[in-house]
């Protein structure tokens, strides 16, 4: 734990630093374009509600610092928060990287995941729209990147589509992720290090991206089984996001 114990990625609550999570899922968001990862986390912990709390923020000089006002329990929030619920972890990060701390940072948060013994890491993230391809157009706009045999069974039997923009060259895995921000590095380094990974990723443009942060949340809770949707289809909408939004998939907010 020499790392989680250096100025460093500290935790507010130091025994969550060195808890086992055996059988938690960890879902993360990305920091990516249109803070589309952010937004369907926080979507995530609205509509969780009081089966979620937060048990602890955690400090790393690779995560620009920034404080606001909590929008769920109106105390302060800070770049990189802890959420627990029911058998699942969930970590928000709210302001981007510092240059050059990438590395340092990746190595560190995939260090704690393996000394915590989650059983699945997953990543909530966006991609640059301009790299879609023609067969990319039609359909669905999202796509998944894993390793896990479970996940990609899933993806089978629902028909969900892999991401399979890659760069020019003879890797066939060396995929081209632009705007998806550490979601390539993170799955590369989950596979050095044996641990299940899978990013959901939606295909946008920078804007007001509540309708792909909402289709993002709809299709991973598919899968995760986080909360059971209403009757009448609505999601709940975090206090942050002040302006009502019908969209265009019929989700209203």
């Amino acid at each position: 734990m020499e790392a989680i114990e250096s100025e460093s990625f500290k935790f507010t609550n130091p025994v969550i630093s060195k808890k086992k999570w055996t059988g938690y899922t960890l879902l993360i968001s990305g920091v990516s374009v249109g803070n589309v990862g952010q937004l369907a986390v926080d979507l995530f912990l609205a509509n969780l509600g009081d089966n979620v709390q937060k048990i602890s923020a955690i400090y790393d000089e690779a995560v620009l610092p920034v404080v606001g006002k909590d929008q769920f329990n109106q105390g302060t929030c800070t770049s990189l928060e802890l959420f627990k619920g029911n058998k699942i972890i969930l970590l928000q990060q709210r302001s981007p990287f510092a240059k050059g701390r990438i590395p340092s940072f990746r190595r560190k948060l995939v260090k704690w995941i393996k000394d915590c013994e989650f059983s699945d890491v997953f990543m909530l993230s966006s991609v640059s729209s301009h790299v879609r391809k023609d067969k990319d157009i039609a359909g669905s706009t999202i796509r998944y990147l894993t390793n896990s045999q479970c996940v990609k069974e899933t993806a089978a039997d629902k028909s969900w589509l892999e991401y399979c923009v890659t760069k020019n060259s003879d890797k066939e895995d060396d995929y081209h992720l632009p705007g998806a921000g550490i979601v390539k590095s993170l799955y590369e380094e989950c596979k050095r290090n044996s641990v299940t990974f899978t990013a959901f990723l939606i295909f946008c443009n920078p804007g007001n991206n509540i309708v792909e942060a909402t289709q993002l949340v709809m299709h991973a809770n598919s899968y995760l089984q986080l909360f059971k949707m209403a009757d009448d289809d609505q999601l709940k909408m975090p206090l942050s996001w002040k302006v009502p939004l019908k969209c265009e998939t019929g989700y209203i907010f």
